[in-house]
């Protein structure tokens, strides 16, 4: 079976930069946030330079996107981390005038996803355990 993850995988093992300050040193973690809709035809347009300086004037370190996704990996220490889905999502909204759901998932819970999803397990599980649902962005539904 090929692996569903494989380029995800590469883009989580992406090393990090050297840092410019010592005061980012504090406990930095790599995130990958996940933007809903951007880009998809010719829907929600963002660039990806842009996007990149949302979340660089964010306080984000090392931001890079991967393609044209909407997907941006970065660091941020965790006080940053918590504020950051409402911070990019009124930025875009005030910027772009598009309202994106975001959803931020540290590197290695997303290792854990792309494991779960070529595993046994997941192929095994019941039809009540959607595994389109793994990584759903937004609101829960019933929620």
């Amino acid at each position: 079976m090929a692996s569903a993850g494989v380029g995800l995988v590469n883009v989580l093992n992406f090393s990090s930069s050297a840092r410019s300050s010592l005061q980012f040193f504090r406990m930095s973690t790599t995130y990958l946030a996940l933007l809903r809709g951007i880009n998809l035809g010719p829907k929600n347009k963002i660039l990806m330079p842009d996007l990149v300086e949302v979340f660089t004037k964010a306080g984000c370190e090392d931001v890079r996107t991967y393609i044209q996704s909407g997907n941006v990996i970065f660091e941020a220490t965790r006080e940053l981390s918590t504020r950051l889905p409402e911070l990019i999502a009124k930025e875009i909204q005030r910027r772009f005038g598009h309202k994106v759901p975001l959803m931020l998932r540290t590197t290695g819970e997303m290792r854990e996803v792309v494991r779960w999803w070529d595993s046994e397990t997941a192929w095994s599980a019941p039809d009540s355990v959607p595994r389109s649902g793994v990584v759903r962005i937004g609101e829960p539904s019933g929620s």
